[in-house]
């Protein structure tokens, strides 16, 4: 695995396995559907306390919340 960096989020989640959201960015919080542009996508490590563990399982994925 290499180094990989992207501008995009769409970008980025191509393929991503998870996502660690480090910052409470608006785009994230506005609304979660930016989680179906990742096909690959298992779980999303939530250090900022941006979602419920409910709302990310809901939708199949895993969820750690470390915020």
């Amino acid at each position: 695995m290499g180094q990989h960096l992207v501008h995009r989020l769409e970008e980025a989640l191509q393929q991503a396995n998870y996502i660690i959201v480090g910052a409470p960015h608006k785009s994230y919080t506005r609304e979660i559907d930016f989680l179906s542009k990742a096909p690959h996508l298992k779980g999303i490590i939530d250090t900022c306390n941006l979602y419920s563990t409910a709302q990310i399982e809901n939708l199949g994925l895993q969820y750690v919340g470390i915020g």
